[in-house]
């Protein structure tokens, strides 16, 4: 088979198992170390010249689907408390600088 013929069977399996909006760890460039970033997705995926590809969520072009790694349930539910925690944090201590250290 032709690797676009792999490239879409790549991006109908991510689409099957993925919505847009899914939450992911991606990379950039090399695979090594830790991901470049943490986003969703904005687009199903889709095949570009022979790469089956993803749009992110804060990135100006596609990354390739061999590059994206969904994230887990478990670790989705910290990401979003600790968004949450960091949110509530910030409204709860204010920055002394720009307010004068007052409570709320």
């Amino acid at each position: 088979m032709k690797r676009w013929g792999l490239a879409q069977r790549e991006a109908d399996t991510w689409n099957f198992f993925h919505d847009i909006g899914t939450a992911v760890d991606y990379w950039t460039m090399e695979l090594k170390g830790a991901p470049s970033g943490t986003s969703h997705t904005r687009s199903r995926a889709e095949v570009v010249g022979h790469f089956a590809v993803v749009w992110v969520e804060g990135l100006r072009g596609w990354v390739a689907l061999s590059h994206v790694k969904p994230i887990t349930r478990t670790r989705l539910i910290s990401f979003v408390l600790g968004d949450l925690y960091n949110a509530l944090a910030v409204s709860a201590f204010p920055n002394p600088g720009k307010d004068g250290g007052k409570w709320l």
